[in-house]
């Protein structure tokens, strides 16, 4: 088949053609300016999502650090409440204990002041160590300080108190001055090296 073209019909397809053209790149602009702005678009969209990151780690950071200070507070504040609740407990123990110790003190003092009971007085180069009811109870508890208790003690003569070792001092309770009234008790003898 033969198609023939005239000049009018070629007129006719350039124009067409060209308006064909001018159209598509009108539609090329047009594809253009969607594609910039969708790309502007996209990377707003990456901004505000790598923003969004940072603000939520520093918000995790942010809250991290608030869980740890809370929890040093919780720990502080725990010991200080132990320690005060210790104190206090202590404090109240204390109490507890100087009353029942100034009460035994107190009937101790009391059975003493009877006229003819005694007292022992331990004394280490002349400094009192420790005070008994009975010189049975001095020479058991001497043991303690290196002397054993079964020891015979002698006569302390004209030591001064200050230079022997150990001296036991009985003191008894004279009503008439209403005080103890020291007598002589001898000092114990040296067993091997310990007096």
């Amino acid at each position: 088949m033969i198609h023939l073209v005239t000049k009018t019909h070629l007129r006719t397809l350039e124009t067409a053609a060209r308006t064909a053209q001018e159209q598509a790149g009108q539609v090329r602009t047009e594809i253009e300016r969607e594609r910039g702005r969708h790309v502007k678009e996209l990377f707003a969209a990456v901004a505000r999502t790598e923003r969004a990151e940072r603000e939520t780690a520093d918000v995790r950071h942010t809250a991290l650090l608030l869980q740890i200070a809370l929890e040093d507070a919780t720990v502080e504040l725990t010991e200080r409440a132990e320690r005060a609740e210790t104190a206090a407990f202590a404090a109240h123990w204390d109490e507890e204990v100087a009353r029942a110790e100034a009460r035994l003190l107190r009937e101790e003092l009391s059975e003493a002041r009877k006229p003819g009971r005694s007292v022992y007085l331990l004394r280490h180069y002349g400094e009192p160590c420790m005070i008994y009811r009975s010189r049975a109870d001095a020479c058991a508890d001497t043991a303690t300080h290196g002397i054993p208790a079964d020891a015979p003690w002698a006569a302390a003569g004209e030591q001064p108190a200050s230079q022997a070792e150990w001296r036991l001092s009985l003191f008894t309770y004279d009503a008439a001055s209403k005080g103890f009234r020291c007598e002589f008790v001898p000092a114990p003898v040296a067993v091997g090296g310990a007096a």
